[in-house]
């Protein structure tokens, strides 16, 4: 997930790079997610979505600024900050959005069963 917003710009050494860190990210997000609770509920994240497309591809999007300077619009430290500002924008949406989604569903469908559905392997 990291290589994808800046696999037009790097080098193929760069991109194995970015490969490597991102797999140390992934590692370290997923613990660390797996310790953490949000409102006093645990993050049910059993696949890794969360560090994969998250803190990866927070990180892919920061390492465009380690592509090719002649393919770069702008200079180091801009485009970092525009990097930077479209990390806060897609946050921002993806967390106003699944607010939006999330409370939709738990007021009209419900986001839990029982124990008892959850041991016969019932959906809602």
């Amino acid at each position: 997930m990291a290589i994808t917003a800046c696999c037009h710009i790097v080098s193929p050494m760069t991109a194995l790079f970015v490969g490597i860190l991102a797999g140390i990210v992934h590692n370290v997000a997923y613990d660390r997610l797996n310790e953490k609770t949000v409102f006093g509920r645990i993050i049910d994240d059993p696949v890794g979505a969360i560090p994969v497309h998250g803190a990866c591809g927070i990180l892919g999007t920061l390492c465009v600024v380690l592509g090719d300077p002649a393919k770069l619009k702008l200079s180091f430290f801009p485009q970092l900050g525009v990097q930077v500002l479209g990390i806060f924008t897609c946050a921002i949406f993806a967390i106003l959005i699944s607010i939006l989604v999330f409370t939709v569903l738990h007021r009209t469908l419900g986001l839990e069963i029982s124990p008892m559905q959850e041991k016969k392997g019932e959906t809602i």
